[in-house]
Formats: C-alpha cells, structure tokens, sequence
C-alpha cells in the first residue's frame, strides 16, 4: 500500500468519524427540543387543572397542582377591607388565642373598589361591609386573584329580614352582584345574626334617650350650662306604646319590658289588611301564625287586652311608636301626610331597619309643625356610606341627612353603631376565622353560608 492510499484511507476515517459526531449532535438537539416542547405541554396541563379547578371552586384541588409546581401557598390571607381599629383588634385577638399560624389578616382601610382589588393579591378571602358594592367587574377581579371566599361581617340589611327569604335576597343584591357569584363559582357567607336582646337594648336605649333628653342634656353640660329649660322629659307610665313591625318575638320581648314601666302596648301587624278592626285582626293573625315560627297562642296578641289592633288606631292612640321593619317594598312610605295629621300631639318615634317607610320631605314637614316630640332613626337611604365614618373634615354632600339632623330633637345613629359592641364584634371574628378554616379543610355543610 502506497502512502497516498493511506493517506486517502485516514481521510475516510476521519470523514466518518466527523459525520458521527454531527449525527450525535444533530439527535442531541433534538431530543433537546423535544424536551423542551414535553416540558412545555405539562406546563400547559397543569395551568390548565389549575384554572379550571379554581373556576369550579375547588381550592385544594388547586392547592395540590401549586404545591407540585413548587408555588404552594405558604398562609392563607383574609383581605379585610374597611377596617377600623376596633374590628382590627377582635380580629388579631380572635386569631392569637386560636394560636393558627396559618392564617394571615390583611387589615385595608379602604372600601372594596376596583381599584382597591390589588390589595387581595395572594388572598384566598375576602372580608367586606355594608359599604362595600362587589359588583361584578369587582367580583371577575378577585377571581382572576385566586379569591374563592367572600364573607359579609355587618349586613345589617340582612339581619333586619329575620327569616324572610325574599328580604334577605333583596339585601344582598344592595352590596353583592349574586348573578356573578354564581357564575364565578364563589363561595359566599356571613356573620349570624345576633340575638334579638341586642337589639331590644338598643330600642330601649333610644326610647330613653329621646323622651328623657338626654342627649340634649350631655351637649348643654359640654358647654357648662346645666339649665334645663327647654329639657321637660316625658314619663312612661301609663302612656301608649305602638309597636309597627312582623316579627313576633321582638314584639312579645318588647312588650314584656314596657309592660314592667306600667306603659300599655299595642302593635300593628303591616303585612295585614290596614282597614281590619281588632277582632277581625286577632283571628286573622292566629289563622295565618306562626309567621315568625312563634306560636300565636303564647303571646299578648290573643289576650282580651286588643293589643292587636289596626293601623288607625295604633296611629291615633300612641305616645311613642317603635317600628322594625327589614327593607321592603311593601313598607315603603308607609308614614306620609296623612299619617302624620292622625297622630296624636307631640310622638316620639324609633326606627329601625327600613327607613324608607317615611318620605323625608314628609318627615321635614311633621318636625317644622311641631307634630313630633323626638325622633331616632338607623340610617338614611342614601346615606350608608357617611355611616361610621369620620366627616368633621370634608363636606357631607347629602342634603336630605343634613336637614333632618339640624333639628336638636333628632338622633341618627347609624346601623353599624346596634351592632357594635363586644359581643358581636367578637363574634364576627370568631365566625371569619372558624368559616376560613372549614372551606379550606373541605367541611361540609359549612356553617353560615348563604345558598344561592
């Protein structure tokens, strides 16, 4: 063999060896690729479970795709929105003596806006007030977030319905888009209602402070001026109390208290025909009991006493008027001119719940005529948002608000202020965090959920 033909035969072998080595890369990069594109695929499988598994409400099944992918959540946060200090204390307190290391609270002082969605980045909860509108650009928002658990801490609305379902419907709808929760696939709840001697206190409360001037007295002291012209108090004995509500218990309770002062009660039921007499009224209440759950026959209204009576004699015979109606069109302007010219001179009234059963340019009217001695209400329509907060500093672009509480002989409380006491505030906490941690534990039936 010449040298050129080993020459040529080293060139061949080297020719081989570098096309097997340009085959193992090209296979390399291939694979490679390969990789990438599978790497890829379970990427978009498991965003896929992920998303859907949120859509259907499902947050362990979402948990479990995020702890795979190593983006598990390390505490679930609670995005409490229109936080004040004292909620802000029973809610840390709640959580320090369950001693849970898992949950995390996120106080915002802010009402629930679409703008104000960002802060519930990371949150599986959301935690909102009366305040607070979720409408339902609000609530697509919070779901692109993960957000799977609305809690209601203070619907008032909601509490003054008893158990009137189409009432309670009517006030969710106020600060809740409940199309969209639906569809979202949210998960909603709320805080139980308190029990009914919370709110029989504050009736008292208020009866008290109205015909006893008290409020009156406290400013004029203020400014170091303990005269009492002007302050004569009214005295409870022997007067008409006139109770204007459907439920049962409050009434029986309410009649119980006043009954002890030596005042006399009597009470209209408005869901009954307005034009029946006594008599005809008892027996239509005991043929339609228990409206309420509470039987007829253990309570004043089947007692020889007419305590039952119609809408034109509790207006004509009482002193002072309670009324505790929830929101509902069939209560609205119940009290109008005509109303007013029957009432004997110089009645107090307490209203809680609907305020829409007075027209206020009516109620102005009856105040600038001397026609009422005092009167105290929970709220105005249209006023909600000035409740519980602080006004000192900024104009109150409300006029109907401004109006009715320049007059010294009226008091407007607000419904948050029934409801804010130790109790409820405590209970309202409790209730968050013991709901929080049966939706993510899978607990079923869960306590204190509101079913669509």
């Amino acid at each position: 063999m010449s040298f050129y033909d080993l020459e040529n035969q080293q060139q061949d072998k080297s020719i081989e060896q570098l096309a097997v080595k340009e085959n193992d890369v090209y296979n390399i990069a291939r694979g490679k690729k390969l990789c990438n594109t599978m790497q890829q695929r379970l990427s978009n499988i498991h965003s896929s479970i992920q998303d859907r598994s949120i859509q259907t409400g499902s947050y362990l099944a979402a948990n479990r795709v995020q702890k795979r992918t190593s983006v598990a959540r390390t505490k679930f946060i609670v995005c409490i929105y229109n936080a004040n200090e004292q909620e802000k204390f029973y809610f840390e307190e709640t959580l320090t003596s369950a001693a849970n290391r898992d949950v995390e609270y996120r106080f915002i002082p802010y009402p629930l806006t679409f703008e104000t969605c960002h802060y519930s980045q990371d949150a599986i909860c959301v935690c909102i007030s009366t305040r607070d509108h979720c409408t339902s650009e609000i609530l697509r928002q919070l779901n692109l977030l993960a957000v799977r658990l609305i809690y209601l801490r203070d619907c008032a609305d909601l509490i003054f319905a008893d158990d009137d379902q189409t009432v309670k419907q009517q006030a969710l709808k106020k600060c809740i888009d409940l199309n969209a929760v639906s569809r979202l696939k949210l998960t909603l709840a709320s805080v139980p209602s308190p029990p009914e001697s919370m709110l029989i206190e504050y009736i008292v409360t208020l009866v008290l402070t109205i015909t006893k001037n008290i409020h009156r007295y406290y400013t004029r002291m203020r400014t170091l001026n303990f005269s009492l012209n002007g302050l004569t108090s009214i005295e409870l004995y022997k007067r008409k109390v006139g109770i204007i509500s459907m439920n049962n218990r409050i009434i029986q309770k309410l009649s119980t208290i006043f009954d002890s002062m030596g005042c006399t009660v009597i009470h209209w039921d408005p869901t009954i025909h307005p034009g029946m007499k006594s008599s005809e009224l008892i027996k239509e209440k005991q043929n339609n009991s228990p409206i309420r759950g509470i039987s007829m026959t253990n309570t004043k209204t089947t007692t020889k006493d007419g305590s039952l009576v119609s809408s034109e004699e509790l207006y004509s015979q009482s002193d002072i008027i309670i009324v505790y109606l929830p929101q509902d069109e069939r209560t609205n302007k119940l009290i109008n001119y005509d109303i007013f010219n029957k009432l004997k001179e110089s009645v107090s009234f307490v209203i809680l719940g609907n305020t829409k059963v007075f027209d206020f340019n009516q109620l102005q009217y009856a105040l600038r005529q001397g026609k009422l001695n005092a009167i105290s209400f929970s709220t105005i329509t249209g006023a909600q948002d000035y409740m519980n907060t602080d006004c000192s500093n900024k104009a109150l672009n409300h006029d109907e608000l401004l109006q009715v509480i320049a007059h010294p002989n009226v008091i407007c409380t607000g419904n948050e202020f029934i409801f804010n006491n130790d109790t409820f505030l405590h209970a309202s906490a409790q209730t968050c965090l013991e709901t929080l941690l049966d939706f993510v534990n899978g607990v079923f039936p869960m306590k204190n959920i509101i079913q669509l």
